[in-house]
């Protein structure tokens, strides 16, 4: 059971407050309403207490006293004030210092409009200053292609290098110097590497870090911003996307503490160029060459091609769909296979074709209540899985609750690059077969612990996880495990009972191919032939074997339904596109249905706008599954499917991983700078 917080009673203002002894001064003034200005301090990283902005006084202790370290409990019983003439004087005097080097380039500077500084020198600071004589000057410091530095504006509040110790994992970043020669920045010259670099330019409260992409183009009074959410991994972290004009010009983090927190990955935050970038903007027709035709031609060449192969009364679809597909896209896709019956194949693109998730079981495809199980696992043991590159943001979170609660950690793999110590348990089948039998050192801490935690690799979805479950029960019964996917589609393609594996279910009497957001090998098309359609956003060099090219909007310009690997249902805010011949995926699929069931004259015909999406949830009866498993043999059964040595995300491409994000130009450019960091520093 947790334990009873101690409380303690305070009067801020006069007004009595009582709240956790273990609640800080600043925290019991914002929980109240009464604002009191701060620089260093930010809720979910640790307190440094280094701008002494947020003084109050404290009765019967001499000096104004910094509330963001103090506790309740060190004042239990006495009186806070922060608006008295010792507070405002204070205020006033921490902000004169702090500016005595800050330049006055607020014009230029694209933190204004949005700068802390700017704000509380209003409300807080003098209207004049003492200082007269030369302003220091700091050499700015190249942190990579994301992070612009104007390190004259610095103010020492230490938030970037907190972030990027405490939640990125990254020891590059601290002080050098001391006194007024003190200076922030990498202690050799080298740039920021890692994944999650464009959090430290919003945590900056003053212009020394902002953004290279953005700069000069925009103040943010003239952006109009929209809520979404991205779909890059299988977290959908929350955002906001701004544009000015008709130009998306940033994507910004929305906060949800159950999903990305405040925090979003580079990847989210500056792929936004690929909607002009690379687009298809009008259908494509292939005779000798491609030529353009409008939307009214594109269903009579469809229904030409569907006569010329003879399969109008009986045709013989493949839907192939990609890895970021929504939940409307897989729900069309579902009706079409309603109306012709047995006659449509449909498959998910995967990068490994070795790949066949078991449907059977939820576990195998969606990590339910997975925070919670974070949260009260005292072990984990990590299989196959490489978070720092699969799911950043959810690694972050895990780190940050491996470092407060000091659970002891297995990994079972290849060695991974994380901000955590762990125990290397091996790399291969034998290893984890060891581990299962009890002849490895590891076992003891599984047997002690009173709520272990084991999580699976995307790779690792090719076994039933509930296989395991009499092994490891007998290890420990208290024993939880969730297999964590990094595709967006995965989760929602196994509510609807799809598969994500492109070989699955292949029928050789397949003549009419589509293919949405997915783009088909060369040697597959020629092998296969028939009529081949591509539905997607992006160009690609093989869309030249393709019969017929449909283009379609992005997940930033359409209200879409996704379903993220935990199981949570969230919509993407729609942008008004300046492309006028884009259609959303799920829209051209159900012009296609209708127009099939108007030739085949079904009665199974559903329309489009009253489509509601359906979920086929798999229901675990644990009994009957549990008499049924204890005959498997483990060794034939499960560990022939194991593999170990195949990264469901390629580490060095991390940047470009899926044809949305390599279609950005800033994405190219930090692959690219990535990849030279990474020769020098090996060379």
């Amino acid at each position: 059971m947790p334990q009873k917080l101690k409380m303690a009673s305070i009067f801020i203002n006069d007004i009595k407050v009582t709240l956790p002894e273990k609640t800080t001064i600043l925290q019991a003034c914002d929980g109240i309403g009464i604002d009191v200005p701060r620089f260093c301090f930010h809720e979910r990283l640790l307190v440094a207490g280094n701008c002494r902005m947020c003084l109050v006084e404290v009765e019967k202790m001499p000096k104004p006293v910094p509330s963001c370290t103090m506790t309740i409990a060190d004042v239990k019983g006495k009186r806070i004030y922060t608006k008295t003439p010792l507070v405002k004087k204070a205020q006033e005097s921490v902000l004169e210092f702090l500016l005595i080097n800050h330049p006055l380039d607020c014009p230029i500077c694209d933190q204004g409009g949005e700068c802390d500084l700017q704000d509380q020198s209003v409300y807080f600071g003098s209207d004049s200053s003492r200082f007269y004589f030369k302003k220091r000057g700091v050499e700015d410091k190249n942190l990579g292609p994301i992070i612009k530095t104007v390190m004259t504006r610095c103010i020492h509040c230490t938030r970037c290098i907190r972030f990027a110790t405490e939640v990125a994992g990254l020891k590059d970043l601290g002080t050098t110097g001391r006194g007024k020669k003190t200076e922030i920045g990498t202690y050799v010259s080298k740039i920021i590497k890692t994944n999650l670099s464009g959090n430290i330019v919003d945590l900056c409260p003053v212009g020394a870090l902002t953004s290279k992409p953005y700069a000069f183009k925009a103040r943010s009074w003239e952006l109009k911003s929209t809520n979404s959410i991205d779909i890059l991994d299988s977290l959908c972290s929350n955002i906001v996307v701004q544009k000015k004009g008709n130009d998306i010009v940033r994507i910004l983090p929305r906060t949800n503490d159950q999903i990305n927190e405040e925090w979003l990955t580079d990847k989210a935050r500056y792929s936004f160029d690929s909607v002009s970038k690379n687009r298809l903007d009008i259908p494509l027709m292939k005779t000798n060459k491609f030529q353009e035709i409008s939307w009214e031609e594109v269903f009579g060449q469809l229904h030409k091609n569907l006569v010329s192969n003879n399969s109008l009364s009986n045709p013989t679809i493949r839907l192939k769909l990609g890895s970021l597909v929504d939940l409307e896209t897989i729900t069309a896709c579902e009706n079409i296979s309603r109306v012709l019956k047995q006659n449509v194949n449909i498959v998910s693109y995967k990068k490994s074709d070795n790949v066949n998730i078991n449907l059977d079981h939820t576990l195998n495809y969606r990590a339910t209540d997975i925070n919670n199980k974070l949260a009260e696992a005292d072990l984990l043991l990590l299989v196959n899985l490489d978070l720092k590159n699969e799911i950043p943001l959810f690694n972050a979170r895990l780190s940050n609750s491996i470092r407060k609660s000091g659970v002891p950690v297995g990994v079972l793999g290849s060695n991974i690059d994380c901000s955590f110590n762990y125990e290397h348990i091996g790399f291969d089948l034998k290893d984890f077969i060891t581990l299962l039998e009890g002849n490895n050192k590891f076992l003891n801490k599984i047997l002690q612990a009173k709520s272990p935690l084991i999580l699976f690799g995307e790779n690792c979805s090719t076994w039933n996880l509930n296989s395991f479950y009499p092994y490891l029960s007998k290890i420990n019964t208290n024993v939880n495990f969730s297999i964590l996917n990094h595709n967006v589609a995965v989760a929602g393609l196994g509510e609807y009972g799809y598969n994500t594996n492109s070989k699955n279910g292949s029928n050789t009497n397949e003549n009419f191919f589509i293919d949405i957001g997915c783009v088909s090998s060369e040697e597959e098309i020629k092998e296969k032939g028939g009529y081949w359609v591509h539905i997607g956003s992006h160009g690609h060099t093989n869309l030249k074997n393709y019969d017929l090219i449909l283009p379609s909007t992005t997940y930033l310009e359409k209200e879409s339904t996704y379903m993220n690997f935990t199981g949570s249902v969230q919509k993407s805010g729609p942008l008004n596109s300046s492309l006028p011949h884009i259609r959303n995926e799920s829209d051209i699929l159900n012009f296609f249905l209708m127009f099939l069931s108007k030739q085949l004259d079904s009665k199974d015909l559903i329309n489009s706008s009253n489509m509601q999406l359906t979920s086929q949830t798999k229901i675990l009866n644990n009994k009957n599954s549990m008499q049924d498993l204890h005959n498997i043999d483990f060794h034939t059964q499960i560990a022939h499917k194991m593999n170990f040595n195949k990264n469901s995300i390629d580490i060095d491409k991390y940047f470009t991983s899926n044809k949305f994000s390599k279609s950005s130009k800033i994405m190219n450019t930090i692959q690219m700078m990535n990849e030279k960091e990474s020769y020098f520093s090996k060379n």
